[in-house]
């Protein structure tokens, strides 16, 4: 359950972060990045720990903010 919530606010993160990128007010170097860095590096190992049934989905969620969080700030239209 905490996997879940946390994905869920990392998540509502990724949505401010795809605004201010679409707006092109968005770095690698804000406190927002490293905050869904750091976040979505959490989210990751607590859902190695979740029941078998969400951990597939949690996983994918965790590792798909880590490379928007990581890698592809900037590459928005």
């Amino acid at each position: 359950m905490a996997a879940l919530t946390l994905l869920t606010i990392c998540v509502s993160l990724w949505a401010y972060a795809v605004v201010q990128e679409l707006r092109q007010h968005y770095s690698y170097t804000y406190r927002s990045a490293q905050i869904g860095r750091w976040s979505s590096l959490a989210v990751f190992v607590i859902s190695l720990l979740a029941e078998s049934k969400l951990r597939r989905y949690l996983l994918v969620g965790a590792v798909g903010l880590f490379f928007f969080f990581a890698i592809s700030i900037g590459d928005l239209p």
